[in-house]
């Protein structure tokens, strides 16, 4: 098939009526019409530190801090890969943005912020403190995490440590 190269039409047709047919796919529940939900345009290249940055919510952690918090949330750059995390008690929007403009505040808001769908950073104190800094806000496709991968990756690593006794004074750089 891959080798003559030529074109069947028929072929796409073909391959979705078996997927639909497979016996494997009918005992697991799986229909093969999943729901589609519209792809993000590609992300332009960044030229510049801080141009855009990735923030997610770890949690809930293992152990508290000493101060009784359990989520961390972390914000990456995606040109220097520079790594900042805050201790939070709450991963409610007032609690988020609140670590948002204490972290943003040494080195000034970025132009881009990419997060996932999370309600905490759609909720309307955030569009507010985006709007307020002039931040465009970015957001991951739906059940798509790889979007923000590099920060993915990088929580995947702060799980597999027990941060709470490093975060004592809430605020971690890496």
């Amino acid at each position: 098939m891959g080798k003559n190269r030529t074109h069947q039409p028929w072929i796409a047709q073909n391959v979705m009526d078996y997927c639909k047919s497979c016996e494997t796919c009918q005992w697991m529940g799986k229909s093969g019409d999943m729901k589609k939900t519209a792809l993000n345009e590609a992300p332009s290249i960044m030229q510049r530190a801080f141009q855009r940055v990735g923030i997610e919510i770890v949690g809930p952690l293992r152990h508290k801090t000493r101060q009784g918090k359990q989520y961390i949330l972390t914000r990456v750059d995606f040109v220097t890969q520079y790594l900042e995390a805050a201790a939070l008690a709450s991963t409610e929007a007032p609690v988020v943005a609140e670590a948002l403009i204490k972290i943003f505040f040494q080195l000034g808001f970025p132009p881009e912020i990419l997060t996932d769908r999370g309600g905490n950073f759609l909720a309307e104190v955030m569009e507010c403190l985006w709007k307020c800094y002039g931040v465009k806000h970015l957001k991951t496709t739906a059940s798509h995490p790889q979007t923000n991968g590099l920060v993915e990756w990088f929580n995947g690593t702060l799980k597999g440590q027990n941060l709470a006794c490093f975060l004592a004074d809430d605020f971690l750089c890496l």
